[in-house]
């Protein structure tokens, strides 16, 4: 498996390297394109000649953004419903979603190429709400009534809040190391992933 940011490919000559050193190798990729093929229309217009030029070749190119694009997911070369869901298992995030978007790729688009066929489990995309209660792994509350009865009673509850897209990225070592500090100073930290404090549902959330 390679990973690559595409802006760093967006030279003809930077992007004509990568497919002869690397994706002559492949037979899967996938590209999440922010702003569309018209960002990028010169490795948009190489990837379908790559995806054409050899049988069992698959391309998926989904939106790099919320918004849908129908227009870049049909031309991936798989069907239209597995594309979208390969964009959804991205935009939602989380290291579920992440396991699960490579169990969907080993079951379903590179069976025959699977060696671990306990990878052919999978799940759809999980939602992750616009907020969201976290704590570490091994406390995480589903619910604030589930926070509540953990809670260590009489310490002074305090809120933390942070973005949805670290918890989305599984970069959660800051939120986790204040949690920790906040809990060594005898407070009980209350913390609360968002999508954004201008959005309307997460400050519902929030003032519940």
């Amino acid at each position: 498996m390679r990973l690559a940011n595409w802006m760093n490919l967006i030279k003809p000559a930077a992007y004509d390297l990568y497919e002869d050193r690397v994706l002559e190798k492949a037979q899967l990729v996938i590209v999440s394109l922010l702003g569309g093929k018209a960002y990028w229309p010169y490795g948009h217009e190489r990837l379908l000649a790559w995806a054409a030029a050899k049988p069992g070749r698959q391309l998926i190119l989904v939106p790099g953004c919320d918004a849908p694009d129908d227009a870049l997911l049909e031309d991936s070369t798989i069907a239209f419903d597995d594309a979208y869901r390969v964009w959804r298992f991205l935009r939602e995030g989380g290291t579920d979603n992440a396991e699960q978007l490579l169990r969907f790729i080993a079951s379903e688009l590179m069976a025959s190429e699977c060696i671990d066929r306990d990878l052919g489990d999978w799940q759809e995309p999980k939602v992750v709400p616009p907020a969201v209660i976290y704590a570490p792994q091994d406390q995480q509350a589903s619910s604030l009534s589930e926070w509540r009865d953990r809670q260590v009673p009489g310490r002074p509850v305090c809120l933390l809040l942070f973005y949805r897209s670290h918890l989305q990225g599984a970069n959660t070592a800051v939120p986790d190391g204040m949690i920790a500090a906040l809990k060594d100073q005898g407070l009980e930290p209350l913390a609360v992933a968002v999508a954004s404090l201008k959005e309307g549902r997460a400050l519902i959330l929030l003032i519940i």
